[in-house]
């Protein structure tokens, strides 16, 4: 881990929640982002200083209240699983804009008056990251390589996130990551013109892909992060908050619809980004 890094983003974190003009500018920037979003929605701020924000109230009940669900027999804990991975999907690839901070305790979930399908609503947005155009494309490869699994892209891209892996034997680091893939996302070698064209329709969107198991992502991070640590690879912030949120953004899906596949689900945004690129770069 970059220490001295990271002491220079929670002094940067602890300015930004002390002044609540900036989480009021942040909610403003997400609420263009989403206008067109009929169920992902953050409140509007309506008065903003330094020491106080007010903001549009927003009815719902706790997330947790919705965990244990099943999106084949509710459609409306489908729809909360795939506002969940679009919120996070959106907000890395599209918009280059995440929120930092993102946990269950961070969002409701209501429902409009006549609607049968629930929205989930975002707060507490004041710790937001934006990724310059080297780490934005440091990171969509690292994503985009566990979507159409090509282990040696994801090592890669994992040595990637720091200037310098001064201390990293990088073989053996390439060669613990490929066994956290494989024990993780088994791998699967399509033979014939016919299961090659099967394989890819699913990499890409077209059919859906076989599930995953249950929390694969977080098992797939927290060993990431373990194998950092042993091999001594040096990983900036920005890259900590992006593998964070990606542990979120799976917490939120699989908690509320087991049988949904989020890297099924999330390569057609990974098909549209690659083809249109991000709104934002940081400067």
């Amino acid at each position: 881990m970059d220490y001295p890094g990271v002491a220079r983003q929670f002094a940067r974190n602890l300015s930004l929640q002390v002044d609540l003009r900036f989480e009021a500018e942040n909610l403003k920037a997400f609420r263009d982002n989403f206008q067109f979003s009929k169920y992902v929605i953050f409140p509007k701020p309506i008065l903003a200083s330094e020491l106080v924000l007010v903001e549009e109230k927003i009815y719902g009940s706790p997330l947790h209240e919705w965990y244990g669900g099943d999106g084949d027999k509710s459609p409306a804990h489908r729809r909360l699983a795939q506002s969940g991975s679009d919120l996070f999907l959106q907000m890395i690839l599209t918009d280059n804009f995440f929120h930092a901070d993102i946990h269950p305790g961070n969002c409701l979930v209501g429902q409009r008056k006549g609607e049968e399908l629930p929205y989930l609503a975002m707060l507490d947005v004041g710790v937001c990251q934006t990724l310059t155009k080297e780490q934005r494309d440091v990171s969509h490869e690292f994503l985009t390589s566990i979507v159409v699994g090509d282990w040696e892209k994801v090592a890669g891209s994992l040595l990637r996130m720091s200037p310098s892996q001064d201390f990293c034997n990088h073989e053996n680091f390439k060669q613990e990551v490929f066994n956290i893939c494989n024990r993780v996302m088994p791998p699967y070698e399509p033979q014939s013109f016919g299961d090659r064209l099967l394989y890819w329709s699913r990499q890409i969107g077209i059919l859906p892909r076989p599930p995953k198991k249950m929390g694969f992502a977080t098992d797939f991070v927290q060993s990431i992060f373990n194998a950092m640590q042993e091999h001594r690879v040096r990983i900036e912030p920005a890259y900590a908050s992006l593998l964070f949120s990606c542990l979120m953004m799976e917490c939120i899906a699989n908690h509320c619809d087991k049988t949904l596949d989020v890297i099924g689900y999330a390569a057609p945004w990974f098909l549209s980004s690659a083809l249109n690129g991000p709104r934002r770069f940081a400067t």
